[in-house]
């Protein structure tokens, strides 16, 4: 309270600057710009003992007051600065990795109490923090806590395998055919949700292989590409998949293609359990398969690696319930959380779909307003616009059951990526209007099409 009280104070006494509008998001953006320079020149131990406002008001070129009209204490404008960071073009390249280290030491340490705030940046922003490798370095270090070293290296060089792969695939798209992307994408903002969605996928593959093997993987990467893009020579995207095997793209077939013999829950808890007292260096894929009751062929037949087990480990470590152990045994993780629950487990949901019967369709419009549609005052993370849209389709009976599977799995899909692009700038009415049309056109060119048959 008396910092409160200084501070306003300060901003009454203290004369206005000429031209500067004190309560305008330029202001606000010039302070949190200048908070990032002061914050890249102090040590760790001299961010802790606090961020002087005069100092990054001066900074800006602005006052004091002007600081404390934007934000009201210290710990607002820590907060602030966190997530602005987070958000800044991956263009601009506005970081060196020595940086990331000190927000991952700041956000760590116990006089902060910031680590949640920061996750939830990521959690809000999911599209933005995987668009550049340094952000994914931190948010893959955040989610191993730093507790193993040797899992962090895996995941990255995991993760490096899986962006070669998909570069490759990408590339192959290209040749293959002349792709025209769906409006409203572009081939920017295309393949950066394609990557997020064939990445979730990938870690949705190494948590539950039995569900999600590899010819529903597969299926799945159909269904974005077919949501997101269209061939112009008139191909099936379906052949896709064939042109990534014949050229050897390891992670669009990421399993060894044999039945599954035994639960990936229970080996993935067994291994859990494990690293709560050792080290990932020193837990063998024999010493997990042991505590689990089944054999170490049953694993690698589960997992083809112990590098996909590794990142399947560290994915389910990343979502601690009821009470199971995380790497530090104590904060929960609710950035990591929400990055696999909005990549994954939405491509496990049109995937299934496209597999099963269209009567299926109702459950999976829940499961999608259920995980993606509520606000996020509540907890929810793509917000209200998915919903209104989802109703908008089911109360004019254009989403029947007599329609195509692969063609409502093309319409969640994009449903889902268009949504994504929100946080990009794009209006909400035109997004909305393109959902739209994706449901309405999808639906009623199937249903034409049988008419004109009969």
């Amino acid at each position: 309270m008396a910092n409160a009280r200084v501070g306003t104070r300060g901003a009454a006494a203290a004369p206005k600057p000429r031209g500067t509008n004190e309560r305008g998001e330029r202001t606000r953006a010039r302070l949190l710009a200048a908070g990032l320079e002061v914050f890249g020149e102090l040590t760790v131990e001299q961010l802790l003992q606090g961020v002087s406002p005069k100092a990054v008001a001066q900074r800006a070129g602005v006052t004091t007051g002007a600081f404390y009209n934007h934000f009201p204490d210290h710990a607002a404008f820590v907060r602030a600065l966190l997530e602005y960071g987070l958000l800044r073009p991956p263009a601009e390249d506005y970081v060196a990795t020595h940086t990331f280290e000190k927000w991952i030491s700041y956000a760590n340490a116990p006089e902060t109490h910031l680590l949640d705030d920061f996750l939830e940046a990521v959690r809000y922003n999911f599209d933005l923090c995987i668009e550049t490798i340094q952000t994914l370095e931190f948010v893959v270090t955040m989610w191993t806590r730093r507790r193993d070293p040797t899992v962090h290296e895996l995941l990255k060089r995991r993760y490096k395998l899986f962006m070669d792969d998909y570069l490759v695939a990408e590339d192959l798209i290209r040749q293959r055919w002349n792709v025209k992307w769906r409006e409203p994408f572009t081939m920017e903002t295309g393949a950066a949700v394609m990557h997020a969605l064939a990445e979730g996928a990938h870690i949705r593959h190494c948590l539950e292989p039995e569900l999600v093997d590899s010819e529903t993987y597969a299926r799945g990467i159909m269904a974005i590409i077919a949501g997101l893009c269209e061939p112009d020579n008139g191909d099936e995207p379906d052949h896709f998949y064939d042109v990534l095997a014949r050229q050897g793209v390891r992670d669009w077939d990421p399993g060894p293609g044999r039945p599954v013999q035994c639960p990936s829950n229970v080996v993935i808890d067994a291994a859990v359990a494990l690293l709560a007292t050792v080290d990932m260096d020193a837990c063998s894929v024999d010493d997990i398969a042991t505590r689990a009751g089944v054999t170490a062929g049953q694993v690698y037949a589960a997992w083809g690696s112990r590098s996909r087990l590794a990142t399947a480990i560290v994915a389910r470590l990343a979502e601690p319930l009821h009470g199971q152990l995380s790497f530090d045994l104590a904060l929960p993780m609710p950035g990591v959380r929400a990055l696999d629950r909005q990549l994954g487990r939405m491509t496990t949901m049109f995937v299934e779909l496209a597999r099963t019967r269209p009567a299926l369709l109702q459950l999976a419009l829940r499961g999608a307003v259920e995980h993606l549609g509520r606000p996020p005052a509540d907890g929810g993370n793509l917000g209200q616009p998915l919903v209104a849209a989802i109703e908008a389709g089911q109360s004019d009976g254009t989403l029947t059951n007599d329609g195509d599977a692969r063609t409502l799995a093309r319409a969640i899909g994009s449903t889902i990526a268009a949504q994504a692009l929100e946080s990009r700038g794009a209006s909400v009415d035109a997004i909305l209007a393109f959902v739209r049309s994706v449901f309405v056109h999808g639906i009623a060119t199937k249903r034409s099409d049988a008419r004109r048959r009969a």
